[in-house]
């Protein structure tokens, strides 16, 4: 290894290490379908490995919330079963209020990647991951993103 590579990498690994931390774990976006602008709403709700970010939209105005968490238990497994299930994909309106449940993980090329967890438009599955790992996941999302 050459010493310029050494010294980016020492002076790198810090900040990789600080970012790792910042990864989300879950997500859930809940949206409004198309409306007049202004009349707009979205609740953007993030789950770390310590925290809930919550970000609420209403017009052209956003509030952002934080408040701390600790996870326990087997939510690897969880993820594991949701990741492996079928997904099926429904026809729905593509104008009207939307749900969006996803889920991330390192894959075997150590990059992010995302499960999708289910869509749901206007209380219809457009995505549906039916697995009891996806079931849980999104159990847990609707409790956090209150």
């Amino acid at each position: 290894m050459n010493i310029n590579k050494l010294f980016l990498s020492s002076i790198l690994l810090p900040y990789s290490v600080f970012a790792a931390d910042e990864l989300p774990l879950l997500s859930k976006v809940t949206a409004t379908g198309k409306v007049a602008a202004g009349y707009n709403t979205a609740i953007e709700c993030t789950v770390y490995q310590n925290k809930v970010k919550m970000r609420y939209i209403a017009g052209f105005a956003a509030v952002v919330q934080e408040k701390p968490i600790s996870f326990g238990g087997g939510i690897n497994l969880m993820l594991n079963d949701a990741k492996n299930a079928v997904i099926k994909r429904n026809v729905v309106p593509t104008d009207l209020g939307t749900v969006v449940y996803q889920a991330y993980y390192f894959n075997d090329l150590g990059k992010q990647d995302t499960i999708e967890l289910g869509t749901s438009v206007k209380n219809t599955w457009a995505l549906e991951n039916s697995s009891t790992g996806a079931y849980g996941l999104r159990y847990l999302l609707d409790k956090l993103c209150r």
